[in-house]
């Protein structure tokens, strides 16, 4: 694989070569009805901030955050539907290189009455982390001295800032899960010893003061001598964007490598995704591998991207995941994407939307709309979905300027 050409630079190393044969997945011999189409009402960001990698909502509010790969923080607010700024900070410690730097937040489930949130970075070219830092509104400058790291994982032989830690979140019971690349060493995604190629689920030390994690209790390796207890699901490259969908399974935007984008979907604990025997659907010794729920090649020819008018072939491939709509009671979208989750490919633009049985099982996928360069979505309180753009496909030399991130509000033509 060639890592001259580098996609988002909070991913992975992209490959630019296309073999041929791959394809979408087939999902059934009727076609389903053509699905919504999506359009993008973008929304200024005061500060004009470059570089977004992730934004997301304060529990209950229409403020958010917005974090630059840099390490610096933005403080908005939507309530009157346009981001005004309300403060910003700078995290130190930050290691921005290439697909390093601040690479995912998550706010505490408690937030109301802790004023915790997480972040996922780059600590070095070897080691991801996630930090736990304390809000305060009142004093954005002391923001940074309240950082406690919470759980690392690193690879002592890379020698490039790549696959590195995904997205981050909670679950209804409060755990902590988190996404880690394999950091380049192929083989880590099969060594349990480590995080990498990896989703984990753990419990954040919540004291003030206080650092470090326990393994949640339901992991599969709790309790077996030289496994790590952190670990849910294994057998990833480079896992950039999850989703925990209302059912508690995990959509995976697992970035390729030669041949295939993934989309996969964990279901159930101590499941392997095959990375890197397998890259796409398995093909021999199959017999304790999860297939992905859906692929698209690097053909120029692919289905998805056939589906999509506006794509712009490119040799940069890299899988995303967005959000499981979820009807709240204020639903602009007419039911069109309710239960259902958003992926897509960040360089390539196209936005598809799909939706899996009880079982698991890929029961509809159709093409919705077309937005590159998105590198983060989420649902607010107002109904409507967000997403943010970080700017560029290809980082090997950034441009001066830099591009500005977008915020668009997503809307139904």
């Amino acid at each position: 694989m060639n890592h001259a050409l580098l996609s988002l630079c909070l991913v992975a190393a992209l490959a630019c070569s296309a073999p041929s044969g791959s394809s979408s997945t087939d999902i059934d011999s009727t076609t389903p009805p053509p699905g919504p189409t999506l359009t993008f009402e973008p929304i200024p960001l005061e500060g004009s901030p470059a570089l977004v990698t992730e934004f997301d909502f304060l529990p209950g509010s229409m403020e958010f955050f917005a974090a630059e790969k840099n390490g610096v923080i933005y403080h908005y607010d939507l309530n009157q539907g346009q981001a005004a700024l309300l403060g910003q900070f700078q995290l130190t410690g930050v290691f921005d290189e290439l697909d390093c730097g601040v690479l995912s937040l998550a706010f505490d489930p408690q937030f109301e009455t802790n004023h915790f949130f997480y972040v996922g970075l780059c600590e070095s070219i070897t080691t991801n982390k996630i930090v736990r830092y304390q809000f305060d509104a009142n004093n954005y400058d002391g923001i940074d001295a309240t950082a406690a790291d919470i759980v690392s994982a690193g690879y002592s032989k890379a020698s490039k800032p790549f696959h590195n830690i995904g997205s981050i979140g909670f679950t209804p019971e409060g755990y902590l899960w988190a996404a880690f690349g394999d950091k380049t060493g192929k083989t880590n995604a099969q060594d349990n010893s480590n995080n990498l190629g990896t989703l984990i689920r753990i419990i954040p030390n919540r004291e003030p003061s206080g650092e470090g994690h326990e393994p949640a209790p339901d992991n599969p390796f709790v309790g077996q001598e030289g496994l790590s207890p952190d670990i849910y699901a294994y057998g990833l490259r480079s896992p950039w964007k999850v989703v925990l969908d209302k059912s508690g399974r995990y959509w995976v935007g697992d970035v390729g490598a030669d041949a295939f984008e993934e989309i996969d979907l964990i279901t159930e604990p101590d499941q392997n995704f095959g990375w890197p025997q397998e890259e796409g659907f398995c093909q021999k010794n199959c017999e304790k591998l999860t297939d992905p729920l859906t692929v698209w090649g690097h053909d120029d020819d692919d289905d998805y991207i056939a589906d999509d008018e506006d794509a712009v072939p490119t040799a940069a491939r890299v899988a995303w995941v967005g959000v499981e709509y979820r009807d709240e009671g204020a639903d602009p979208y007419q039911g069109h994407l309710t239960g259902r989750t958003l992926f897509g490919d960040y360089c390539l633009g196209f936005i598809r939307l799909a939706e899996v049985d009880e079982s698991g099982t890929l029961v509809y996928d159709q093409h919705v709309g077309h937005l590159p360069l998105a590198s983060a979505w989420r649902q607010a309180a107002d109904g409507y979905v967000y997403t943010v753009t970080f700017g560029l496909c290809e980082t090997k030399k950034l441009p001066d300027p830099l591009p500005t991130s977008q915020l668009y509000r997503v809307v139904l033509k």
